[in-house]
């Protein structure tokens, strides 16, 4: 992973570090980063700003950019929910532009997610960018038992004042 300032300038930039996965290794897997709590725990997915890695500034191979950026994400007990953005590709010169994107709500209750990009004729240049990655706590069970013991005391406080 690199940052955007390290990248050169055909690069996505928006100002921030931001992470960046440029190529896929030349036995044809896609890059990838795999993101998880920091300290352990579940977390959910609102959403990212993303782009394909790079601009090649060759309007005769546009099928070398990848072409939406994947995310699958490891559900505390095992399963696994996944989602498939568009990448902007109308750019053929210059920096690929960043896109926000929203997940839907199963992203939640995560141990990890992984993000990778598909797509390119070559799957070495499967590259991608993310930046601004949204999450939200998942409420540990601890909250929800103190949550249902605040309601039940208030219940009992107000049964009791109506006698």
């Amino acid at each position: 992973m690199y940052s955007g300032q390290s990248c050169g300038p055909s690069c996505p930039v928006n100002g921030t570090v931001l992470a960046l996965a440029p190529y896929g290794d030349f036995l044809g897997d896609s890059a990838a980063l795999t993101m998880v709590k920091r300290g352990g725990g579940t977390f959910s997915l609102v959403g990212f700003d993303g782009a394909g890695s790079f601009n090649f500034n060759d309007v005769h191979t546009p099928a070398n950019f990848p072409r939406q950026i994947d995310v699958i994400g490891h559900v505390l007990g095992g399963a696994s929910v996944t989602q498939s953005f568009l990448i902007d590709t109308s750019t053929l010169s210059g920096p690929m532009p960043l896109v926000s994107y929203q997940f839907n709500s199963s992203f939640s209750n995560l141990t990890s997610v992984t993000f990778r990009s598909s797509g390119s004729s070559l799957a070495m240049f499967n590259g991608f960018t993310v930046d601004n990655i949204e999450t939200s706590p998942v409420p540990e069970p601890g909250s929800y038992a103190m949550l249902l013991a605040g309601l039940g005391l208030l219940g009992w406080t107000r049964r009791r004042r109506a006698r």
